[in-house]
């Protein structure tokens, strides 16, 4: 039996709050017919805990495009309590922007959270990622994550510009030298982010999910990972999360062990993902 881990007071709060922020994300999916699935670490959770992994506090879900697009056109308007952002809104009320999908942000509580090492102030949210189809062939799915890691790479400039500049610790030496000419030469500040989200977009919706044979997960952490057969997300099956009747992948299984490899056996403590947020009082 895996423990909560205690080492951060807040993390239950903030836990219960992202939660709370699903469950009314899910009563508007349902309301509308839309379609969304729990999502890597959050799908692993409610396979293995029935819950949060114990020691996060993070949520996302996957939507097929067109529900997406749908929920994107509604979602403020259905949830007022919360800020529902995209890349594209202008005069942003988020606090985090410039992401490839939908933050529903919680503004009631407000956090400080880690930033790749810099400490920001903000509030909790949920991701909600587009999934779109993809390529037949395997050298173009390849070649489509490969366009996808590059121009989430470009996006790293202006998003660490407005930002704040990355921690340069635990990069690698690559990695640092990028973040260090980014920080003296103002590279992000020439790039409009917005507008390569609109290429990404384009490119990512060139393949309609409902036609195709693989679809991809819309993320820069498992780009080559995030490529999934689209039958495993036919047909409707149910999991628990949190006390909650969530919608999961009907193939479940295949898609967590893609990702993860070996799932359902945690990793030591030392690979355990900390809390990204903790509570801050006025």
């Amino acid at each position: 039996m895996i423990q909560m881990d205690n080492s951060n007071p807040d993390l239950k709060t903030i836990q219960n709050v992202c939660r709370n922020v699903l469950s009314e994300y899910i009563k508007v999916c349902e309301k509308y017919d839309l379609r969304y699935y729990l999502a890597y670490g959050t799908l692993l959770g409610a396979i293995r805990h029935k819950g949060y992994i114990p020691w996060d506090d993070d949520i996302d879900v996957w939507m097929p495009r067109p529900d997406f697009e749908r929920f994107l056109a509604i979602g403020q308007d259905e949830l007022p309590q919360y800020v529902v952002e995209y890349y594209s809104v202008e005069n942003s009320k988020a606090f985090f922007r410039w992401k490839p999908g939908i933050s529903i942000e919680d503004q009631s509580l407000k956090v400080e959270f880690d930033l790749d090492g810099v400490k920001k102030a903000g509030y909790p949210w949920i991701d909600v990622l587009p999934m779109d189809g993809m390529p037949k062939s395997e050298l173009g799915r390849k070649l489509d994550c490969f366009r996808f890691r590059v121009w989430y790479g470009i996006i790293s400039f202006p998003r660490a510009a407005n930002q704040g500049v990355l921690d340069l610790n635990n990069k690698s030496k690559g990695r640092r030298l990028i973040i260090d000419i980014n920080e003296k030469l103002k590279i992000g500040k020439h790039i409009d982010i917005v507008k390569c989200f609109d290429h990404i977009k384009r490119f990512r919706t060139k393949y309609k999910f409902d036609e195709c044979e693989y679809v991809h997960g819309s993320t820069g952490v498992y780009t080559d990972k995030a490529v999934f057969r689209r039958e495993w997300f036919d047909g409707v099956r149910y999991g628990e999360f949190e006390g909650l009747r969530v919608r999961i992948p009907s193939g479940t299984e295949q898609i967590l062990e893609s990702v993860y490899g070996d799932y359902m056996t945690p990793p030591p403590e030392d690979k355990r993902t900390q809390s990204h947020f903790t509570i801050l009082t006025e």
